[in-house]
């Protein structure tokens, strides 16, 4: 392979993983956006699963992103040539951080609310634990008149 092939398979290996980048952060933030439209309705099991596919959806992501700073360091290329992707996979990347910080904004309300919720009731239970039935007092008086 002649020095003018590897810089074009090089160039060709770059394009390549950076569509296959933004292919994968398309795909997060298609998750995010789902989680966000379904975080106050969704069951665990749902969020969970979410989640698990957000997790390999970063993993593979992170994979390939890694490879291609690889690239760039072991033979740095002509990054105008890639502009347009770069920055689509930079919007992208953008968006992401967006919607990260809606959903966990979104989910501290949702935990916080579940907190008020769990409070209440132990305040309900607590006090109608005070409360006896009169039959119970009544039936004691009666027994020790007789």
């Amino acid at each position: 392979m002649t020095v003018i092939d590897k810089i074009a398979a090089q160039k060709a290996d770059v394009a390549s993983s950076l569509v296959e980048s933004i292919k994968h952060y398309r795909q997060i933030v298609a998750l995010l956006q789902d989680v966000n439209l379904r975080l106050g309705a969704a069951t665990p099991a749902e969020l969970q699963g979410m989640g698990e596919a957000l997790d390999r959806r970063q993993q593979q992501a992170g994979v390939i992103d890694a490879a291609i700073l690889a690239r760039l360091h072991e033979e740095p290329v002509e990054m105008a040539r890639y502009q347009s992707l770069l920055l689509e996979r930079a919007g992208l990347l953008q968006e992401v951080v967006s919607l990260n910080g809606r959903i966990a904004g979104r989910a501290r309300d949702v935990a916080s609310l579940l907190v008020h919720e769990m409070e209440t009731l132990r305040n309900g239970q607590s006090a109608l634990n005070g409360y006896r039935l009169p039959l119970e007092s009544g039936g004691r008086l009666v027994n020790g008149i007789y």
